[in-house]
């Protein structure tokens, strides 16, 4: 849910070119870690309202801003 909360953040600051320096490119260079082409997430502008809960079998979540929407989502 964090991803697509800062992606709007950004967006209403008109910084949205800043969020990949913001969520992985400052802390490859302070961490000194190699960055992986091959593990790139991509959010897209559509909205989608978090779930109420998630829940299995064996556990109940209730996740950061249950039953909001948000005006973006990870791309599948």
């Amino acid at each position: 849910v964090i991803l697509p909360v800062l992606a709007e953040l950004f967006k209403q600051n008109s910084s949205k070119e800043n969020l990949q320096k913001f969520l992985s490119d400052n802390a490859c260079k302070i961490y000194d870690l190699k960055f992986k082409e091959d593990k790139i997430l991509t959010l897209e502008e559509k909205e989608w309202q978090v779930p109420n809960v998630y829940e299995d079998k064996y556990n109940q979540v209730v996740p950061y801003m249950a039953g909001e929407i948000l005006k973006f989502q990870l791309k599948h």
